[in-house]
């Protein structure tokens, strides 16, 4: 896992080594219930909902998820936009800290 700050976000990935994902599952596999093993299908540990789960939190934030796979590496790509709620990057991040704080007086 990785993280960087860019000037209009954050980007996270997370590094996957094993099997390549087929480039026709790629297009899936941030559907719900979508599994590229159909061997899981009836699974009781796997229904196919955790990558529909993060497709619809980035959503939510604004923000893209995409993959890509090739080589033994799949690479899970977050991009979370700033936001301009009320201001500039610093006035947000100062919001995020009164946040944090609140939280840790609410412990």
């Amino acid at each position: 896992m990785s993280a960087q700050a860019h000037s209009s976000g954050t980007s996270i990935k997370f590094l996957n080594h094993g099997p390549d994902i087929d480039s026709a599952d790629m297009k899936n596999i941030f559907d719900r219930f979508f599994q590229e093993d159909p061997s899981h299908q009836h699974s009781s540990q796997s229904r196919g909902l955790g990558l529909s789960i993060v497709r619809s939190i980035m959503q939510l934030h604004g923000g893209r998820c995409r993959v890509e796979s090739g080589g033994g590496l799949t690479c899970f790509h977050l991009g979370f936009p700033y936001r301009k709620a009320g201001g500039d990057a610093a006035s947000s991040a100062g919001r995020q800290a009164d946040t944090a704080h609140e939280f840790q007086k609410a412990r």
